[in-house]
């Protein structure tokens, strides 16, 4: 079952960006850690809410009266919001357990935003801005920029500048820079940094090769993760898999700063390997 799973976001990712189902894939990020997980039966939940809010709201709408009907239903009827006093939960990036919990981090509430409004109509979009990630939408002739993990409040320029420079420390004269839409893909990618680094600090060695291996397979560009991946194996003495990954790394970024280090364990792994030929 679990190849079947493997399989099934290897196709979603292999798609052309726009073709992505970012439902089903952000899904089976959890293939790993729900042995059971039932894909069909959580899309089939999010398409009955989006049925019931959507006999609500009249065909051609203006846009803003529909994004009052989301948050209305979405935060209060069905009671959705950001997990604050747990925020670094593993749950709140696994997308089953937002929808079942109705608790989430910025992103994966937004994911779920998007993905309701979309099927309302709405041409929602994700924003990876700094450090909290958020939803936009055009209208009129500009944007409006919400925050899902705020029970879905709009943002000014201002609300948006302040932030940055919350982030920052340096002034900031303009959002606008930072409010580009975010591919699928890029998507995926966060959310699963965001798990890696949850398990990072837990010193889950065997769950961050899970989640490295599904960010590769997003992008086999990101090399460093190679390296991550070959240190995680190599602390679990999975010796040959650390020695493939690091050759790997070094080969495609020889003029990385730590190479020195790596090129060490490399050395050391291949005269391991070679003791018990």
């Amino acid at each position: 079952m679990r190849s079947d799973w493997e399989e099934s976001f290897r196709r979603q990712i292999s798609l052309p960006d726009d073709n992505v189902d970012l439902l089903r894939a952000a899904l089976l990020i959890g293939a790993d850690e729900y042995l059971n997980l039932d894909v069909a039966h959580h899309v089939a939940t999010l398409d009955a809410w989006a049925q019931e809010i959507g006999g609500r709201v009249a065909p051609g709408t203006d846009e803003q009266i529909r994004i009052r009907q989301l948050n209305k239903f979405l935060f209060g009827e069905l009671g959705f919001s950001g997990n604050t006093g747990e925020y670094y939960d593993p749950r709140n990036s696994y997308i089953n357990e937002v929808l079942e919990r109705r608790r989430g981090i910025p992103i994966s509430l937004s994911l779920v935003y998007m993905e309701l409004g979309r099927r309302l109509g709405l041409d929602l979009v994700g924003v990876s801005f700094p450090g909290h990630f958020l939803v936009k939408l055009p209208y009129g002739d500009g944007e409006v920029v919400i925050d899902p993990y705020n029970r879905g409040i709009s943002l000014s320029a201002e609300d948006l500048t302040n932030r940055l420079r919350g982030v920052f420390d340096v002034d900031i004269e303009s959002p606008a820079p930072f409010l580009a839409a975010a591919s699928n893909k890029h998507i995926l990618i966060r959310m699963l940094a965001n798990l890696k680094g949850i398990y990072q600090q837990q010193g889950k060695a065997t769950k961050i090769i899970a989640i490295i291996t599904k960010i590769l397979l997003v992008d086999p560009d990101r090399v460093s993760e190679y390296r991550e991946r070959g240190l995680m194996f190599n602390a679990l003495e999975c010796y040959n898999a650390a020695l493939k990954d690091l050759q790997y790394y070094l080969n495609h970024a020889p003029d990385d700063e730590d190479t020195g280090d790596v090129r060490q364990l490399v050395f050391r792994l291949q005269e391991h390997h070679s003791r018990l030929n």
